[in-house]
């Protein structure tokens, strides 16, 4: 499933491609991945592409309409979006810019049978969102208002921009296991599997230890290598373990440098100690003993 570093690495890897561009054609494939929302409203023609967003593991694209035969958009300003998109990427979804003028090996990614909604755009360009499994989807809103209160107000805070305060706040009191909680999309927005692992483990902080437990001092210390870690991730195009894809299609490479996700049994890089594998919240966890030891509480 991709998180914050992935999905980061596609808003900014779209964003040159689509901003300012217009939508000229729109094709739904497949209706049932418009999970909310008109499916024809999903950035239909004559819609004015304004902004990428991105709060924790979701991105939402903010539209303009325009009026397609005087080329106006409605309206009295340019820059107020009137239409919003969420995607999801789920765990094999992604969201592609195919120039006009490409050359592809592989046929053409647009006429694929598992791309279920294409936009064609005024430069000839497409953009693609490709989903074999079906577990992302599309949410269609009137205003980016009404999207924010209905996605993102459920959410915490995202985890390149909260503060120790606010996350020390939310873990207070809290009997169940750090690594949960730091997962806990209300608590905070962006992180999963992935990086809780290897956030714990620079951290030196082991997965099962009660969450209120975590000191002001930890929590803050845990907040500016939250914020280093995902700057690297996303510096790497994130982590390609199976599907992830960047707009252009590059894979990512930050699983180049995993310290323990996905090894367990195996030495640790650090201190050469073989990593332990646990299901921790219904996940397989990964953490060093001895790097990351669980103190007790007196």
């Amino acid at each position: 499933m991709p998180e914050l570093p992935e999905v980061q690495t596609v808003r900014l890897s779209l964003a040159p491609h689509v901003l300012n561009r217009t939508v000229r054609e729109l094709t739904i494939r497949r209706k049932s991945v418009i999970r909310q929302g008109e499916p024809i409203k999903a950035l239909k023609p004559g819609t004015r592409i304004l902004a990428i967003e991105r709060h924790g593991k979701e991105l939402m694209i903010l539209g303009r309409q325009h009026d397609v035969q005087n080329r106006k958009p409605r309206g009295k300003s340019t820059q107020e979006a009137d239409i919003a998109v969420f995607v999801h990427l789920g765990m094999t979804g992604s969201l592609c810019y195919y120039p006009a003028k490409g050359t592809y090996t592989d046929g053409v990614p647009w006429e694929d049978k598992h791309a279920h909604v294409v936009w064609r755009l005024d430069d000839g360009g497409w953009m693609v969102f490709r989903d074999p499994r079906r577990f992302g989807g599309l949410r269609v809103f009137a205003d980016p208002h009404t999207a924010r209160q209905t996605r993102w107000a459920k959410l915490g805070p995202d985890a390149l921009s909260i503060t120790p305060g606010r996350l020390s706040v939310a873990l207070r009191g809290r009997n169940t296991p750090l690594k949960v909680a730091l997962m806990d999309q209300r608590i905070l927005a962006g992180l999963g599997n992935i990086y809780a692992d290897e956030l714990l483990f620079v951290c030196g902080l082991n997965p099962r230890t009660p969450a209120g437990a975590v000191t002001p001092n930890q929590v803050a210390a845990l907040v500016r290598r939250m914020r280093s870690l995902l700057a690297k991730a996303i510096a790497a195009r994130g982590s390609t373990l199976r599907d992830h894809k960047d707009a252009d299609g590059k894979p990512g490479g930050y699983q180049l440098r995993h310290m323990v996700y996905g090894r367990g049994r195996q030495p640790c890089r650090r201190c050469g100690t073989p990593l332990e594998s646990q299901q921790i919240g219904g996940r397989t966890t990964v953490h060093c003993p001895h790097c990351q030891p669980l103190l007790l509480l007196l």
